[in-house]
């Protein structure tokens, strides 16, 4: 680097001084783009070093490659398109065979846009408000176009070059965006103060955050002294009292039927603080307890329903048996011989049918299950349901056949 120049550092130890701006936002002017994804960026630095090489050939450099050389060095180091940086690279490495004059680097860097701009026509990252042409247009600069003895098109590099120097000239740039200086200033300081403070504060709670656990912690042992202590006091007091009182403190009431004493606290005899209580832990034996096996209650649904029914059922018959035996009263031996033969026969059919059927519900039976008359009723209406099916599918089919033997008769 030349003697006298801000190196890397110097400008990062001024920006971390506050004495130095950066700017909050981006907010593009020139290169803003219908979307937020759309020129921007790369517009901006294809625009800076148009100036730039416009700058030093109207300055008078002696230096030609100064700026395409900086540009190359920035685009290969920074430019996050990294694609676009190798590509770039890639059309920079003739660069001392075409640039002799600065006038020629404002024409390369030119001649490169385009050809950037003639690859990138098309791609997704079009803007489709300002797309990707041969600049400058006609509509700028009708003189730069020209044409050939054959029709093709040519450029007129004089004055092209003409209008470069003019419409990227140093005194075109309009500061009306700029902020001030010391506004900006006021807000960079603003934020590293915020920034700042809530660097320490956080730092200070962290540092809360491990010292609680410590106090917790201390806090917790002198409770546990306290307790040690107050025991060894009731432990000296009990050795102290005379064995009267000590045999009385035993001779004391049971306690009721029912009521056991607290194993983990003894009520203290009288005389004897409240405070001096001995904690006893005792444990609950549990050796010799068998735990009992939990009864699973299983009913026998058929025993159970030949016990009820059958025990309903004879009792039934028996009361009518009973009921009939004293209003048939002076009847012959063979009516009663026959009476007590169905009756019997009434029984034996019970024991042997424990779900009894409601037998004036049945309509019809037929292999030994009942048939009431809505399921009757179904089964004639899903017959009538299923006869006019197949009569309609017929008709349908046979008027499809004689449609088509008429279409196959037309000539």
């Amino acid at each position: 680097m030349m003697a006298g120049s801000f190196s890397l550092q110097d400008h990062v130890n001024v920006l971390q001084s506050g004495e130095g701006v950066l700017p909050a936002g981006v907010r593009w002017v020139g290169c803003q783009g219908s979307r937020p994804q759309f020129r921007g960026y790369p517009c901006a630095v294809w625009t800076l070093f148009h100036v730039l090489t416009v700058d030093a050939s109207a300055s008078g450099s002696t230096d030609p490659l100064e700026v395409l050389q900086a540009m190359r060095e920035y685009v290969s180091s920074f430019f996050g398109c990294r694609p676009c940086a190798s590509h770039f690279a890639s059309m920079a490495q003739d660069i001392s065979d075409h640039v002799t004059t600065p006038s020629a680097a404002v024409q390369w860097l030119w001649s490169r846009h385009n050809r950037v701009n003639s690859r990138l026509a098309g791609e997704p990252s079009e803007d489709p408000h300002f797309p990707k042409i041969q600049w400058p247009p006609p509509e700028l600069c009708p003189e730069c176009h020209g044409l050939k003895l054959g029709g093709e098109h040519k450029w007129n590099k004089d004055e092209v070059l003409t209008f470069l120097r003019n419409y990227f000239s140093a005194e075109r740039i309009l500061p009306d965006y700029l902020q001030e200086e010391s506004e900006a200033v006021a807000q960079q300081k603003a934020l590293l103060t915020a920034a700042q403070q809530q660097k320490d504060t956080t730092r200070r709670k962290a540092r809360e955050t491990q010292e609680t656990p410590s106090t917790q912690l201390g806090q917790e042992e002198e409770e546990e002294e306290e307790e040690e202590e107050d025991e060894a006091a009731a432990v000296a007091t009990e050795e102290e009292e005379p064995e009267g009182m000590g045999g009385a403190a035993e001779a004391r009431e049971p306690h009721p039927a029912g009521e056991e004493p607290s194993p983990l606290v003894q009520t203290p005899p009288p005389g004897r603080p409240p405070w001096a209580r001995r904690r006893i832990s005792r444990r609950p034996a549990i050796v010799g307890l068998k735990l009992r096996q939990p009864q699973e209650d299983i009913v026998d649904l058929d025993s159970f329903v030949n016990q009820h029914y059958k025990a309903k059922a004879l009792r039934a018959l028996s009361a009518m048996a009973e009921q009939q035996q004293e209003e048939a009263g002076e009847r012959r031996p063979e009516s009663v011989r026959r009476m007590k033969r169905e009756l019997f026969d009434q029984q034996e059919a019970l024991l042997m049918e424990p779900y009894p059927h409601p037998q004036g519900k049945r309509w019809m039976s037929l292999l030994s299950v009942g048939f009431s008359r809505l399921d009757v009723s179904l089964c004639v209406l899903f017959y009538l349901l299923s006869t006019l099916c197949l009569s309609a599918m017929y008709l349908y089919f046979k008027l499809k056949r004689r449609l088509r033997r008429a279409k196959v008769a037309l000539p």
